[in-house]
């Protein structure tokens, strides 16, 4: 039997360790213990419970899963109905995953024009019948990058036909002279049955051209995809000439136009760059935006492009002005969120992150026989003297539980819902009030001034064989300093990769959407100003939180995004993170006072319009004597351990994949590693974790988007 050391419990450690456990005879192979640092699972996507404040939700920031998470939505559901098969979670709601999470359609982007700030609202399609991770059919793989040139090109024909009778303009791309321009641009002849009907455009003739060529593009002339870039660059000419003038005072029209040119200016950079038999990661070294403009995108800033940086976040150094992400990794993702999404785009989670998700998976990993240990800082993997496996795992002991046994981290909220505090549970805690003395008590902290009561080291070939490492890339300079030294891999990890701090605000408030000034439907909105360029509604969290009647909760709303790096001195000032957090505090003050009319019309101070109306908001700590403002929740997020991993341009390649981490005892989880898609999500993170898992025992044997890829992953 071979035991596993655990090192962090984020959805990484947690996704590797649920695969390992899936095969019922496991105790049979494995011993797998879990050490956590502080009191909750869950890294960057832990939330909690305010027991102080009517067990308001607090999370790190905004957290919603994508309607392509087929891995992510597969290892939910499953868990969930282990979980009730199991009547782990008696009295939660939640009794299958679609009662946890609801359907998000709406994604409004803010736009600024002529001097002022209005909503760019985009709904997309969806179907009740629809959930992500439904068991896919054996072999099945994400789309390929030709598969995703047809769509795309369908739809741009789509969105045309459907808007040419509301711009007469756009008539006109009916109406030329197809049989001439064919000769010119080079486009094969169309079979007979290929021909779309009268009347169509150039585009239409370069769709069916498409969907006639052979599936595999190895079998492609290079004069066919020539001619399919010298067609698509005429027809943006030929528009572009027709509606430029026209754009600018029309903005349901401009907005088609920065789709159309943005959508077929990507398929133009795709085929002439070859990524039909490169992949997409062949783009990564050039920044997406940049990669666009190259290809003749004359609207490649866009909000609709914006807003991808900004899901991401991706501000290099947290400066609103190095917008940096790789094309390639770019482009994928954003063709997964939009061509591969099931039921509706994006998902909401009915409660809290840590409820929603790493409640039942913590619960159901228990009940398998996974041991946890919380109060677990790990300070340093060591190698053995010839350098060549984990040798060694040392750990900082934060607390004692009292009387020796298992600290037990839930707690039952009013819904039912097993649910996690935002402190630890101090009764449980022999420390308790030495603790809660310190001018930084937090042990999620990297700033806390408690030392801890000991220390304690993991042996190989004594406490563990094998190591799961699934702690955030922000912590391996300080916890991997033997294996940078050791392996170039690792340095030119560290080196390179790049991560950035991030903030929330949150706020309650005794309007509703309506009330507020808000026209639209509940939706997640961004591309808006810094530092809070991206927006969530998150009122259906009302019921999950105990205000009393009196605070009248009507609304509640995140927002999030980066916050500038600052020279971060050592851990030695406990006071350092309030001062950071004061920062927040600032930010989030100027941005309600000068920007959240844009949203908000009718919050507005009536002594002084030009300030937010503070009278809005509810005093969460039901105490008149401190203002409604200072009660709100503000969050920064400056540990190394809570730091977003980038995806800026020359660096994917210097993510090690998560079975190739250059010692063979090691294996690597999470959104650091190199996989197939290399944004910071869940997705990528649970896919990393189910990769890990395969280098270890074989399992999965299938994994949506990592066997078969474009990049160099191995069974």
């Amino acid at each position: 039997m071979q035991k596993i050391a655990v090192l962090g419990g984020g959805i990484g450690s947690l996704g590797t360790v649920l695969e390992l456990t899936n095969d019922p005879g496991w105790k049979q192979k494995y011993d797998i213990t879990v050490y956590q640092m502080g009191w909750r699972c869950g890294g960057k996507g832990a939330s909690g419970r305010n027991r102080k404040m009517n067990d308001r939700i607090e999370e790190h920031g905004i957290h919603l899963w994508m309607g392509f998470y087929e891995n992510a939505f597969r290892v939910i559901r499953e868990v969930y109905d282990e979980a009730h098969q199991k009547n782990l979670m008696p009295a939660s709601p939640f009794t299958d995953a679609k009662k946890a999470f609801s359907p998000m359609r709406y994604t409004p982007i803010m736009e600024e024009y002529g001097g002022k700030w209005a909503p760019w609202s985009l709904t997309w399609p969806g179907s009740e019948d629809e959930f992500p991770g439904d068991p896919a059919p054996d072999g099945q793989l994400p789309l390929t990058p030709w598969d995703f040139v047809k769509r795309i090109i369908g739809f741009v024909t789509d969105h045309i036909d459907e808007h040419k009778d509301k711009h007469p303009l756009l008539t006109e791309l009916y109406e030329v002279s197809l049989g001439d321009l064919n000769k010119l641009i080079g486009l094969p002849p169309l079979p007979a049955h290929a021909v779309p009907e009268q009347p169509h455009t150039l585009l239409h003739r370069v769709a069916a051209a498409v969907g006639d060529m052979h599936i595999d593009v190895k079998l492609h002339l290079d004069d066919d995809h020539t001619s399919i870039i010298n067609s698509l660059k005429w027809f943006l000419d030929k528009l572009l000439g027709l509606v430029l003038s026209e754009m600018e005072k029309d903005a349901e029209l401009r907005h088609l136009i920065i789709i159309i040119e943005t959508a077929l200016s990507a398929v133009v950079g795709m085929v002439a760059d070859d990524v039909l038999n490169k992949g997409f990661l062949s783009l990564d070294d050039e920044d997406f935006i940049e990669w666009l403009e190259r290809h003749g995108c004359r609207h490649a800033r866009s909000p609709l492009t914006i807003g991808m940086y900004d899901a991401c976040f991706g501000y290099q150094n947290g400066e609103p002005n190095k917008m940096k992400m790789a094309a390639g990794t770019t482009l994928y993702g954003a063709l997964r969120l939009i061509f591969t999404y099931r039921g509706a785009l994006m998902w909401w989670m009915n409660a809290g992150m840590g409820e929603t998700v790493f409640s039942p998976i913590y619960l159901v990993l228990r009940e398998r026989g996974v041991k946890f240990e919380f109060f677990h800082k790990v300070t340093n993997l060591g190698l053995s003297p010839d350098k060549s496996v984990v040798d060694h795992i040392d750990i900082d002991v934060q607390a004692t539980v009292k009387g020796g046994g298992e600290y037990l981290p839930l707690f039952t909220g009013i819904d039912g819902i097993p649910s996690w505090p935002t402190e630890p549970d101090w009764a449980q805690v022999v420390e308790a009030e030495a603790i809660q003395k310190c001018q930084n008590p937090s042990l999620e902290s990297w700033w806390t001034d408690w030392k801890g009561v000991g220390k304690k080291t993991l042996r190989l070939g004594t406490d563990f064989d094998l190591v799961v490492y699934g702690i955030s890339l922000g912590a391996h300079k300080y916890l991997c300093q033997e294996l940078i030294a050791a392996n170039d891999g690792w340095r030119d990890m560290v080196e390179h990769c790049e991560t950035v701090r991030t903030q929330g605000l949150q706020l309650w408030m005794n309007k509703n959407l309506q009330d507020s000034g808000w026209p639209n439907a509940r939706g997640i909105g961004c591309s808006w100003v810094e530092p809070f360029d991206t927006w969530s509604d998150m009122s259906h969290l009302i019921p999950r939180e105990t205000w009393p009647e009196s605070s009248n909760v009507q609304q509640i709303a995140y927002f999030c995004n980066v916050i500038p790096d600052d020279k971060t001195p050592g851990f030695e000032d406990p006071l350092y993170p309030a001062a950071e957090l004061q920062r927040v505090l600032d930010y989030s003050r100027i941005f309600l006072d000068k920007d959240c009319g844009a949203i908000w019309p009718n919050l507005r101070n009536a002594q002084d319009p030009k300030l937010f109306d503070d009278e809005a908001l509810v005093n969460c700590k039901l105490d008149p004597k401190v203002p409604n403002f200072a009660t709100q929740f503000f969050r920064v997020n400056i540990d190394p351990t809570e730091l977003y991993c980038l995806s800026l341009p020359k660096t994917t390649l210097c993510r090690l994949p998560p079975g190739k981490s250059g010692f063979p005892n090691l294996f690597l989880a999470g959104d650091w590693t190199l996989t197939e898609l290399n944004l910071g999500c869940i997705e990528a993170t649970v896919i990393s974790g189910m990769m890990a898992s395969n280098a270890i025992c074989g399992k999965p044997e299938f994994i949506y988007g990592a066997f078969g890829s474009q990049i160099p992953i191995k069974r």
